[in-house]
């Protein structure tokens, strides 16, 4: 990796520090600001608390010496306790503003950051390295707020740096470079190796992804089943074991030659340190100060390479946390999915849809799924289509949906390109049931099932309906808590549906949102034969005037289809009834003569 120019690199930390201070102001600007003042109001006190009590040493002797009155003491336990009261004051304000910060920061953080993935759309989280920025900032909230730490310590710690700095320039000018010399070589070994440790920990994200993602299914209830009847619970732990054992082993390398470095040259500081204290007390000696100006001076020279090194800590661990932190902000930079800007009210009667001369190639790959592909739906048709794995048909919903840009060709609905309409106002008229379709173990069947229209008033008659014409009433009606019921054991009360039923649960989804374009990908995989044909003669009946998009491997699904679309590597190579295709003998044909046969 060929060595970036200091200006960039420094350019790049402020413009990580830049945006952590504009997501801490966004969270709450009172509590930032707070922060801020009171941890400068801080560092100045204690300086000015450190001269306090050195001239207070001074009148305790000449009060014992006889030279003042008795009473200037109680004036000195007094401002003591003063300054004490309104530092203890502070510091609860100070931890205070620190600890809501860290309440409120997390939620926020993790609320921007799934916005923003909706923003962004599914072609863009498709990219395996976006994917790789995405685990990234997931592992980076506690390094944000870090950042922003380290940003507001490091206000506070210049601001004492500089009154330390006041008072041995005027003392010991010499002090002050003596000082940073005999620091700067660990500033810059400190920078080497946190700059390595970045790199090591970046190049190693995929392979990290790939083990945590092992540790997870071992650590899933579900994925244990069957990994436990194999014993593919060893190969996975092996597989996680291998990876933190090399990633600590190399941890450990880079931390043990750093720290060799790193004991040397704290040698050459605390020399430093020993022969300030020794100028002080000569001075001393030679009555040029008093024994309050020793305990004044020796804490400031203590307090400015304290400072000093604590600067350097802070400048490097600012710039260690911004490696990472850039990482999350080039995510939120990444573009967005670019909305339509025209308007789609609420369709009273199903789309028409037309693809016109499509064709796509997924950006990972270099084969076209589908080629030149011209298609027309009509207004409420109820259309299926069917092909074999892989020849196009899940890809063909992914475009109509805008999750991916069509490369030549358009799609439309309503004579509209896709891309022109508003999104939000396209999906309110569209229902899709994927393969992979979402299951809410936390929510309950309600929850489950309203979840697709939560803006519109809850209707108990839709809930009661849609769960009917999904033939889950009867399950329903089993569990201790009815439609209150949690779907998943891992909750109290809760209970987990069969794959099945929970296929079921989401078809009532469908139902319950009502949307005049409903496209269903496989939506009965996991259903017996008896609901399915029930649920279809639903679909069928009650979806009237809407337009249907159906996919399925199961003919039994498809044959009531106005019109059955046959797929093949990415075109239509048949079209028609089930009569009309039965008639043909051609794909459909062949592969349904094949199903059929396994039902006898």
């Amino acid at each position: 990796m060929s060595k970036r120019p200091r200006s960039e690199e420094v350019k790049e930390t402020l413009s990580a520090i830049h945006w952590v201070l504009k997501l801490f102001w966004r969270v709450s600007p009172k509590l930032t600001l707070t922060t801020v003042i009171v941890g400068v109001v801080l560092e100045i006190e204690a300086v000015f608390n450190t001269f306090v009590f050195a001239k207070g040493i001074d009148v305790l002797l000449e009060v014992a010496q006889g030279e003042r009155d008795f009473i200037w003491i109680y004036y000195f336990v007094g401002i003591f306790f003063g300054l004490s009261v309104l530092q203890h004051g502070l510091r609860l304000i100070n931890q205070y503003t620190d600890r809501m910060l860290d309440i409120y920061f997390y939620p926020s953080f993790q609320k921007l950051l799934y916005q923003k993935l909706i923003r962004m759309g599914t072609q863009n989280l498709e990219d395996p390295n976006v994917n790789n920025l995405i685990e990234r900032a997931r592992n980076n909230p506690s390094r944000v707020h870090g950042q922003f730490t380290q940003v507001t310590g490091l206000i506070g710690t210049s601001t004492s740096l500089l009154s330390s700095g006041v008072a041995l320039f005027f003392f010991a000018p010499h002090f002050i470079p003596l000082f940073i010399v005999t620091l700067l070589p660990a500033i810059i070994i400190d920078k080497k190796y946190l700059s390595k440790i970045w790199r090591f920990n970046r190049d190693s994200t995929e392979d990290r992804r790939k083990a945590y993602a092992s540790a997870h299914n071992l650590q899933d209830s579900n994925s244990l089943h069957e990994l436990t009847i194999t014993g593919g619970h060893k190969f996975l732990s092996e597989h996680f074991e291998t990876y933190t054992d090399w990633w600590t082993n190399g941890m450990r390398k880079i931390r043990y030659t750093w720290y060799k470095y790193l004991f040397s040259f704290r040698i050459i500081r605390a020399s430093v340190e020993g022969y300030a204290d020794l100028y002080v007390f000569l001075k001393f000696i030679q009555k040029s100060i008093s024994i309050g100006d020793v305990t004044f001076y020796v804490r400031q020279a203590a307090n400015f390479t304290g400072n000093i090194s604590n600067l350097a800590n802070s400048i490097n661990t600012i710039y260690e946390q911004s490696l990472y932190v850039k990482e999350t902000k080039e995510l939120f930079d990444k573009p967005e999915q670019v909305d339509g800007t025209y308007k789609l009210e609420r369709l009273k009667e199903g789309p028409s849809i037309e693809f016109e001369n499509v064709s796509f190639t997924y950006p990972s790959s270099k084969n076209k799924v589908i080629k030149n592909l011209t298609l027309k739906i009509k207004p409420g048709e109820k259309v299926a289509i069917v092909g074999e794995n892989g020849a196009g048909k899940t890809t063909l919903v992914k475009l109509l949906m805008r999750f991916y840009e069509v490369g030549g060709g358009k799609v439309t609905v309503n004579g509209v390109n896709v891309n022109d309409l508003k999104i939000d106002d396209y999906y309110k008229n569209a229902s899709v049931l994927f393969q992979d379709y979402n299951t809410y173990g936390n929510l309950t069947v309600k929850d489950n099932i309203t979840i697709g229209k939560i803006k519109s008033k809850f209707s108990q008659k839709k809930l009661e309906r849609a769960a009917k014409y999904a033939d889950i009433e009867k399950f329903v009606n089993n569990y201790p808590d009815k439609f209150d019921q949690v779907l998943s054991e891992k909750y109290k009360g809760g209970t987990r549906p069969s794959t099945g039923q929970w296929q079921k649960i989401a078809i009532a989804r469908f139902f319950y949102r009502d949307a005049p374009l409903v496209i269903f990908d496989e939506p009965t995989a996991a259903i017996d034969a008896v609901s399915e044909q029930n649920i279809f003669d639903k679909i069928y009946k009650s979806f009237k005037g809407k337009t249907v998009i159906i996919i399925s491997h199961r003919f039994s699904t498809v044959r009531n289809a106005d019109r059955i679309i046959v797929f093949d590597k990415g075109k239509i190579v048949e079209y028609g009834s089930h009569n009309e295709l039965m008639a043909i003998r051609g794909k459909y044909y062949c592969a349904f003569q094949i199903q059929a046969k396994g039902y006898q």
